[in-house]
């Protein structure tokens, strides 16, 4: 969507919700639209929640860093990430996610 916001963000030790929550009735929310997010994580926890529409995200996350997706909607996603991350993706979003662990 056009002029949707783009986000660069490094987060350490805090908590990230991209759209508002949905608990506990994920229709009565509007939907939140994101050109770009660049996220680098910490210690870190992020939620993409329902209403998020994302365009394109690039998540670093270290070994104490997570992410759980609550059914938003991605186009690309880049995933960078440990093997001790915890990722949480549904079903169409993991089917456009690309990882690169290290």
């Amino acid at each position: 969507t056009a002029g949707a916001p783009a986000f660069h963000l490094t987060a350490i030790n805090s908590t990230i919700w991209v759209a508002d929550n949905t608990d506990p009735a994920p229709t009565t929310l509007p939907d939140a639209f994101f050109d770009s997010l660049d996220l680098r994580l910490s210690n870190s926890f992020l939620v993409f929640n329902h209403p998020a529409t994302i365009r394109a995200a690039c998540i670093d996350l270290d070994g104490n860093s997570e992410l759980n997706d609550r059914w938003s909607t991605a186009g690309q996603l880049k995933i960078i990430a440990t093997d001790s991350s915890h990722i949480g993706l549904t079903g169409n979003n993991w089917k456009k996610a690309t990882f690169h662990i290290h």
